[in-house]
């Protein structure tokens, strides 16, 4: 959004703007898609944390769902980046052909990428009045989420005690 609105000021091209964020997105997408795919930790703690138990109820159904509409699964979790994380590395773990999961990622961050990039483009002008909550919001989201992580190692090295 931020290359973007220097793409009004033209300071930027928009559509080398449209294009870094597509590629960025992908990157991203691929990254998360190796650790499922390749990572013995992650399917070490997958398997021994959660199959065994009901919390990944969750998840074992989206394998299933993984395994009967990869599409369907694929861009709704691109169009949701709350289901994102999770959908890749199990995109990854269940072996969903490379050249699949990339082409439907690259299908689906076409429109999502250029919504960012057109909000970016007519509403950037805006940053300059809100970028204090900007900030805010980011140092709140920020502490949040060292809390939740916190919480989430103190509960694994308890389960691990047991």
């Amino acid at each position: 959004m931020i290359g973007a609105f220097l793409a009004s000021q033209g300071l930027l091209h928009i559509g080398y703007v449209y294009a870094i964020s597509i590629l960025g997105d992908l990157i991203g997408d691929t990254l998360f898609y190796g650790l499922g795919r390749s990572s013995r930790l992650s399917q070490r703690f997958l398997k021994k944390r959660y199959f065994h138990s009901e919390k990944w109820q969750f998840s074992t159904s989206l394998m299933n769902r993984f395994q009967r509409y990869p599409r369907r699964v694929l861009v709704i979790a691109k169009w949701t980046h709350a289901a994102g994380f999770m959908v890749l590395v199990t995109a990854g773990l269940l072996s969903i052909p490379f050249r699949l999961f990339i082409s439907i990622n690259f299908l689906a961050s076409l429109p999502k990428a250029a919504l960012f990039v057109a909000a970016g483009y007519f509403v950037g002008e805006a940053y300059r009045h809100i970028d204090f909550y900007i900030w805010l919001g980011s140092c709140v989201v920020f502490i949040s989420l060292l809390i939740g992580l916190g919480f989430y190692v103190y509960r694994m090295i308890r389960l691990d005690q047991r």
